[in-house]
């Protein structure tokens, strides 16, 4: 009987469980499509302030259903639905309003940036770390960095959010098998400079448990860090001075020379770990 009991109590633990792993948050969203990515399913849509959840940016956003994209174009002016849990987000119900005349040059165009086997750029940018002091690019010369770019403010999970965590685990991979001796470096830079405050960046990363030593969190003025996310290959920043929300991940060995570069978050924490380790 106690048996029965216990299994009983074990079942509806387990239920509630997934049950609350698969609670979704759903909003109603208008926005005009910029972009359509069907082999990426994703579309990317300038959208409106989603009340409690988002500012407006562009953003690309994941579409479930291929046929969305037979049913839309760029310049059109839809409503849809945003679903998002704790892991994922989706969107559905598209509906097309209207059609504004896309602008040239707006749509499927991207600063191509840095490639593998291009030297990294280690100039004198104007940055800001999370300590307020001013962070030296060059003196990262001579060691292997990653270098990534977000924004504190970034709710989706598969961005942003994602993106953090990666650069958690791959932490947590160099403290395991990095000798104490070694330099590496992990270099988040915020696409928000107006929001990103030094202040903001430290909550960040203390959210984040980020070894101040190897993982380091700068911003500075727009025009650098327009600077630098256009020669890495990230264009953050559309002609209505919304942010652009794009991936971009360059990882560089000790020879200064891009090793990798990852337009997306679907890479893998030990390909990061192992170029950093010098054994990529």
């Amino acid at each position: 009987m106690i048996a029965r009991v216990l299994l009983l109590a074990s079942g509806l633990l387990l239920a509630n469980t997934l049950h609350a792993a698969e609670k979704v948050q759903s909003f109603q969203v208008r926005g005009v499509v910029r972009e359509l990515r069907p082999d990426k399913k994703e579309m990317v849509i300038r959208h409106e302030t989603i009340p409690g959840y988002m500012d407006a940016m562009v953003m690309p956003f994941t579409v479930r259903d291929s046929k969305s994209f037979k049913q839309v174009r760029p310049g059109d002016r839809v409503t849809f639905r945003l679903s998002v849990t704790d892991t994922a987000d989706w969107i559905e119900s598209i509906k097309v309003e209207g059609h504004d005349k896309a602008k040239p040059g707006t749509d499927g165009e991207r600063s191509r940036g840095l490639k593998e086997g291009d030297a990294f750029p280690f100039r004198d940018f104007d940055l800001i770390d999370s300590k307020g002091k001013a962070f030296e690019l060059e003196k990262l010369k001579g060691s292997p960095v990653a270098v990534t770019f977000f924004f504190t403010r970034c709710p989706i999970p598969t961005m942003c959010p994602l993106l953090a965590s990666k650069f958690a685990r791959v932490q947590a991979l160099m403290a395991a098998d990095a000798p104490t001796s070694w330099r590496w470096t992990m270099l988040s830079v915020s696409i928000d400079p107006a929001h990103d405050t030094p202040e903001a960046l430290e909550r960040y990363a203390q959210q984040q448990k980020a070894d101040a030593l190897h993982w380091k969190f700068v911003t500075g003025p727009l025009k650098d860090i327009m600077s630098l996310a256009r020669g890495c290959g990230v264009d953050f920043w559309d002609e209505g001075g919304l942010i652009n929300h794009s991936l971009r991940t360059v990882v560089i060995d000790a020879e200064g020379r891009v090793k990798k570069v990852f337009s997306d978050n679907a890479w893998a924490e030990k390909d990061v770990a192992r170029i950093l380790l010098g054994q990529g």
